[in-house]
């Protein structure tokens, strides 16, 4: 682009973003669809994808102009009326899950495992890799220390989740984002213990590591030698993409998710909420997504536990905090404070 080009105004640069994703509604093929003899692989792009990410537009645009207080997101609120766009995102979610393409995993954690996440339907989209050199993946040594004896190359780990942002997610009284949960996201998806291919005890066996809360600090300690820290020691790493069989970096067979069906229901609550105005209307939509990891279930009483003035500022925060414990880490944390106008309250409030 010529660097002294015109910024399009927000209405333009939707009306492009709508315009290819209803060109893509038309023109890409179904899961696997056969024409001519040619097959439609997995990886490729579907009708299904082109849907989901149109609602998500749809919901982008809606949530935007519902909450801008004429500073924030003001561009939003001067151009799009949310009960439309809420009303949209609510229909073309509706196509989502009625498509022979949308798929549903009952276990959690099998979304995850090398020899599932390529082929479920609950991955909408991903980002393929394949076991083999040169076409594999290495992002999940991101998530998990460099001394862990699941990570044999021993370099990465970089990233996790901060002890700020644990203790603050930790506080709700009826759903704790801690190592005390029963929460499946939580049991399975974080790496609360692993060994140490560093340290050794007396007898030369490596030393096992616990990620555990004392009080209102959490942090990683060895099993065995009481207060004793691991090298790094408080930020808190990811397991909901492990794969234990890779023993080269870049050979894992593990996709990249980037649109998948628990995404489909929690936007599905969201839109029926704003439109209808009553927060139980979006509880069944919830509840198939908490209640695949957790017997805890939202309903009113639990409801009344949350922040907000009134039920519906409640449902909402309920709402974006069951996409903190769904998503983590996956990517959208940045784009739903910001649909929000609440990066600086969410920054402030981990800080503080």
């Amino acid at each position: 682009a010529h660097p002294e080009a015109p910024l399009a105004s927000i209405p333009d640069l939707y009306k492009a973003i709508v315009d290819d994703l209803e060109y893509c509604e038309d023109h890409l093929w179904n899961r696997g669809e056969i024409r001519d003899g040619i097959t439609n692989d997995i990886g490729r792009a579907t009708v299904i994808a082109a849907k989901m990410l149109l609602g998500k537009v749809y919901l982008h645009m809606a949530s935007s102009a519902r909450s801008s207080d004429g500073v924030r997101n003001r561009a939003y609120k001067d151009h799009f009326d949310p009960k439309t766009y809420y009303q949209q995102c609510l229909n073309k979610l509706q196509e989502v899950v009625e498509s022979k393409d949308f798929g549903w995993e009952e276990q959690w954690k099998d979304i995850w495992t090398p020899q599932n996440n390529n082929t479920s339907k609950e991955m909408i989209f991903s980002i393929q890799y394949a076991p083999i050199a040169g076409q594999g993946s290495n992002y999940f040594l991101m998530f998990i220390p460099k001394n862990c004896t699941y990570n044999a190359t021993g370099t990465y780990g970089a990233y996790g989740l901060p002890p700020q942002f644990v203790k603050y997610y930790s506080q709700h009284p009826n759903y704790r984002f801690s190592p005390e949960s029963t929460d499946k996201r939580i049991t399975d998806g974080l790496l609360l213990k692993y060994v140490d291919k560093t340290a050794l005890d007396a007898n030369g066996e490596m030393l096992s590591v616990s990620y555990v809360r004392n009080g209102d600090t959490f942090r990683y300690q060895y099993d065995a030698g009481g207060t004793k820290l691991p090298a790094t020691n408080t930020v808190l790493r990811i397991a909901k993409w492990l794969d234990p069989d890779v023993n080269t970096a870049e050979m894992s067979g593990l996709d990249w998710p980037v649109l998948r069906a628990a995404e489909v229901y929690l936007m599905l609550a969201e839109a029926k909420v704003e439109l209808s105005g009553n927060p139980t209307d979006g509880f069944e939509d919830y509840n198939r997504v908490r209640g695949r990891c957790s017997d805890d279930l939202l309903d009113e009483e639990e409801l009344s536990n949350y922040e907000g003035t009134d039920d519906m500022a409640r449902f909402r925060e309920a709402i974006i905090r069951e996409r903190i414990f769904e998503f983590y880490m996956e990517g959208y944390r940045f784009f739903d404070t910001k649909r929000l106008g609440a990066i600086q309250a969410a920054a402030e409030r981990i800080i503080a």
